[in-house]
């Protein structure tokens, strides 16, 4: 179980094996994507102070990371 306090860090780039991935991430922009994590996050209400960091710097593949928060448990 992840501590209350600890970051929750989902990271992915622009690739996937099309046969495995599900029909809304094969079917979504790469923006769409870093939206669908953040909704992941904030739908669970399991976490707060949710970030989304693009690290693409263009040169390479792009990479984008999703952050959470565990909220304190009450």
């Amino acid at each position: 179980m992840l501590r209350p306090g600890a970051p929750f860090i989902v990271t992915f780039s622009n690739r996937m094996f099309p046969t495995k991935a599900v029909a809304i991430w094969a079917n979504a922009s790469e923006h769409q994507r870093v939206d669908l994590v953040g909704y992941y996050f904030t739908h669970s209400a399991a976490f707060e102070k949710i970030e989304m960091i693009d690290r693409s710097s263009g040169e390479t593949d792009p990479l984008w990371a999703v952050l959470g928060y565990r909220k304190e448990l009450e």
